[in-house]
């Protein structure tokens, strides 16, 4: 029995409350004693039943961290442990101000329907009273507020309740409602226990907030992570614009999207890239460049910032291409600085902010990222420019080698044809000349002319030769004397006929003048070194006996000569080259000549303002073609002798 004794007094000892000062005092009956015992037990077993009710409820908090799951969860605990039969559980939305049924037991669709979102300053709704104060609520008859409630739900309005504010870091981040439609009611220490519920409650939810939170943003910075990933290996702008708009409108839930692309200089927009959008609308748009003042356009530029419409009830407030008519939609400018390259034109309505807030931030990567294409396409144009021209550059400098190359080999052939083509004449003068002052030989008079006359004819090759290389001479130095007046082209053919004969003495010349040519501006001597050096050339190439004719008519402002001849003629691969100094078709024939009269010839004509070219067929003979300026009138420029 002392044992026994010993442990009632610890259990004594061990109480609180009313019960532990009624042992305390004067000595009582052992009905008193024994009567004291038992309200001791009673207040230990509800003080155990609470600490199970909160250990259960603790246990269940921390077995989710998703929120909608865990308030439902945890209400259908306190539900149990209260002996409640109706109850709900508020959290607030601070981007609304509502207060939003996150769990509910007890109440039937409509009711849950009409409440789940409560204004948190409604005057009326308790839940939203006792977010608003923190003071939990007792709830002893609830027929005063049944005026406040819709009639169809006052049959579902419990008799009397029990409302805890939600805390959780010192923060009242909703409420907790429970209620009986019978008439048990509830007590004090009831609402002081629902208290504390609210308090496990409310930070368990707070948790799975932020543990939603948490997800939310590692997702949200996944996707970014994958779309700078995606950017990055875009090429071209094309490309990235795709990839923008495609992301954007995976955001956002659009049906349809576009992205334009601003031209600031001309204020007009082009299709950049589309999403799901009619074939009629993307070929109108692929044809157009939009005025930036064409629907919302303008005023998302000079606002650059978010515009969204979205009155389904209304007329369509942006239509401007076919098949494109939008009553819900967002526009974001994509921006690089201060500067606005484009807009995303997606066809939905945004649901939050934090869907807000990833957009604008896709809209900056899109934007750096269109630009760096941009930027990457304008280098890649002036490499390719840049490339070009010293491609070409090197095959000016290749064919420039080459040309140098080929003249100074054509140089050392000139020198070598120059000295054997100098030597010729000097011989045959310097050997005749010796023969006709051999003293001890006399010569008859007729083989004195016959050497003085070779004398004289080797004479005047040699003064060709001198001519011609003072001509090219001067040609090169830019000094060639060109004295042009208004004459004849009979009278310059007759100047020269005589040479002409002699050049062509083996040869049929012909000379076909029209009567009416007009006149030519032109200097006579040199236009006469052109015909003469043509009908060399002619005479040199052309087999014996052929004709060689010399022919003219008046082109327009110009008279046009002609020297043709009847042997191989110029292969076409050479006639570009056959002016060049020193150039000789074929230096291996034999036949005599310095490569120098062409190019004087072209250096002639030029310096009068013509052109020379050659004509003809292999095999067919060939046609040196030149022209000269026709003489104006008597006060015009070619007035002369």
């Amino acid at each position: 029995m002392a044992d026994s004794g010993a442990r009632k007094d610890h259990l004594t000892n061990a109480l609180s409350g009313p019960a532990q000062e009624a042992v305390k005092g004067e000595p009582h009956s052992a009905l008193d004693l024994d009567a004291g015992v038992h309200r001791q037990k009673a207040e230990l077993e509800k003080r155990a039943r609470e600490l199970s009710i909160l250990l259960r409820i603790a246990q269940m908090a921390a077995s989710s961290l998703e929120s909608s799951a865990l308030a439902q969860a945890v209400l259908n605990e306190v539900i149990q442990a209260f002996d409640a039969e109706v109850g709900a559980i508020f959290v607030r939305d601070d981007e609304t101000g509502f207060l939003r049924m996150l769990g509910d037991f007890g109440l039937s669709p409509g009711f849950v329907q009409a409440f789940q979102a409560i204004p948190f300053d409604h005057p009326n709704a308790l839940p939203a009273r006792v977010a608003r104060t923190g003071e939990s609520l007792l709830v002893e008859d609830t027929a005063y507020l049944s005026s406040a409630v819709l009639p169809e739900f006052r049959a579902e309005l419990p008799r009397m309740g029990l409302i805890a504010p939600l805390r959780a870091r010192n923060s009242i981040i909703g409420t907790l409602a429970i209620g009986r439609l019978s008439d048990h009611p509830f007590t004090a220490q009831d609402l002081s226990l629902l208290t504390i519920v609210g308090q496990l409650i409310g930070v368990a939810i707070e948790n799975a907030y932020l543990f939603a939170r948490t997800q939310q943003q590692v997702q949200e910075l996944s996707f970014l992570v994958d779309l700078s990933a995606r950017l990055n290996s875009a090429y071209g702008i094309e490309e990235t614009a795709e990839i923008a708009l495609e992301a954007a409108c995976a955001l956002v839930k659009a049906t349809q999207g576009a992205l334009f692309l601003l031209d600031a200089s001309r204020q007009v927009l082009q299709l950049g890239a589309h999403y799901h959008l009619p074939a009629q609308t993307v070929k109108w748009l692929q044809s157009q460049r939009l005025p930036l003042t064409t629907g919302l356009f303008q005023q998302v530029a000079e606002q650059a910032r978010l515009v969204e419409i979205s009155d389904a009830t209304t007329e369509p407030r942006c239509q401007y291409a076919p098949g494109r008519t939008l009553r819900e939609a967002c526009y974001l400018p994509l921006q690089t600085g201060s500067r606005v390259i484009g807009i995303l034109e997606l066809e939905a309505r945004l649901q939050s902010e934090r869907v807000r807030r990833i957009l604008y931030t896709l809209g900056d990567m899109a934007a750096v990222a269109i630009e760096r294409a941009r930027l990457i396409s304008t280098l890649q144009h002036y490499a390719d420019g840049l490339e070009a021209q010293v491609a070409a550059r090197t095959e000016d400098l290749q064919r420039a080698l080459a040309r140098a190359q080929e003249a100074d080999r054509l140089k050392s052939v000139f020198l070598s044809t120059i000295s054997h083509e100098l030597r010729t004449p000097l011989a045959a003068i310097k050997g005749f000349a010796s023969t006709l002052l051999q003293e001890d030989v006399e010569w008859d008079p007729t083989t004195q002319r016959e050497f003085l006359s070779i004398i004289e004819r080797e004479s005047d090759q040699l003064e060709r030769l001198i001519s011609q290389l003072l001509d090219i001479s001067r040609l090169e130095a830019g000094i060639l004397n060109i004295e042009q007046v208004a004459c004849s082209l009979s009278e310059i053919v007759q100047g020269v006929a005589s040479r002409l004969k002699v050049i062509a003495r083996a040869h049929e010349l012909q000379v076909h003048i029209p009567l009416d040519l007009p006149l030519v501006y032109a200097d006579r001597q040199r236009i006469g070194q052109v015909l003469s050096n043509l009908v060399e050339n002619a005479a040199k190439y052309a087999p014996p006996h052929t004709a060689i004719v010399i022919s003219a008519s008046a082109v327009e402002d110009q008279v046009q000569v002609s020297v043709s001849d009847q042997g191989a003629g110029i292969p076409p691969e050479l006639r570009e080259r056959i002016f060049d100094r020193f150039f000789r078709a074929d230096p291996r024939d034999g036949r005599p000549g310095t490569g120098l009269g062409l190019a004087i010839c072209q250096g002639i004509v030029e310096a009068h303002g013509g052109r020379i070219w050659v004509e003809g067929k292999p095999g067919q003979g060939s046609v040196f073609v030149f022209t000269l300026p026709i003489a104006q009138g008597p006060n015009g420029r070619g007035e002369g002798n």
